[in-house]
Parts: structure tokens; C-alpha cells; sequence
């Protein structure tokens, strides 16, 4: 059964920002979340290889569900096309911006990319 999260109620920010951090983490990741601050909470998640999304959980926009994975240009990859099709910047193939439609969705979002790190299929050694 899911549970209707709103992002206006500072408690639910916090309860969606823990869950989103277990979930990340059992995934594979590392992920740190910083204290609330002007109703915003950010939750970093790195996964092996260096993929990282920092995802926001914000008062003022609510229905706002987005993932932004980014690969930094030291790592020696990008991202491979099958990360996530159509949403992977065809430029320098180191982002890819995801949205979901609820909570859960952006939680199914946030493992599927830790786990594609953590088998290695997230990315594509550039020769």
C-alpha cells in the first residue's frame, strides 16, 4: 500500500528524505542528507563509479519528483545510452535529468541507478 507523502509537511519531507537514504544505501550507495534549511532538504547519493544525484525534497514545489545524475568528467566514462534512454545529454554524455510522478516512483528511479553502477552497466568507457 502506499502512503501519500506531501512535500508542504515538514515531517513528511523528513520521513520521504530517511526513506529515500535507506533505500539509496541498500542499493549501494553512499548518502548523506542535510539538515533541513529554508524547507528544503537535500539528499546526496553517490554510487560506486561516481555517479551522484543530490535530490531535493523542497516545500515550495511539492510535485516536484526529479533526479539529477551527473558523472564527473575525471571519472573516464560516461554515461551508457541504456542508463536512461532518450534522457542521457547527447553532448557530453555525463547527465541525465529523470523525473518521476509520485514518491515511490522517484524511489524506483534513485535504486535502478545505483544499481546499474554498482553492476557497471550504468557506464561506457569512452576510447
Amino acid at each position: 500500500m502506499t502512503v501519500a507523502f506531501a512535500q508542504t509537511r515538514k515531517a513528511d519531507r523528513e520521513t520521504m528524505a530517511a526513506r529515500l537514504a535507506d533505500v539509496a544505501r541498500a542499493a549501494g550507495a553512499t548518502v548523506t542528507v542535510e539538515p533541513e534549511r529554508d524547507r528544503l532538504i537535500y539528499v546526496n547519493v553517490t554510487a560506486p563509479g561516481g555517479l551522484s544525484a543530490t535530490v531535493d525534497f523542497d516545500g515550495d514545489y511539492p510535485e516536484t519528483w526529479c533526479v539529477p545524475w551527473f558523472l564527473p568528467a575525471a571519472i573516464g566514462a560516461t554515461l551508457a545510452s541504456s542508463f536512461a534512454p532518450g534522457r542521457v545529454n547527447p553532448y557530453h554524455r555525463r547527465k541525465a535529468t529523470l523525473f518521476a510522478a509520485d514518491f515511490d516512483g522517484l524511489l524506483a528511479l534513485v535504486v535502478k541507478g545505483v544499481r546499474m553502477a554498482v553492476d557497471g552497466s550504468a557506464y561506457e568507457v569512452r576510447t
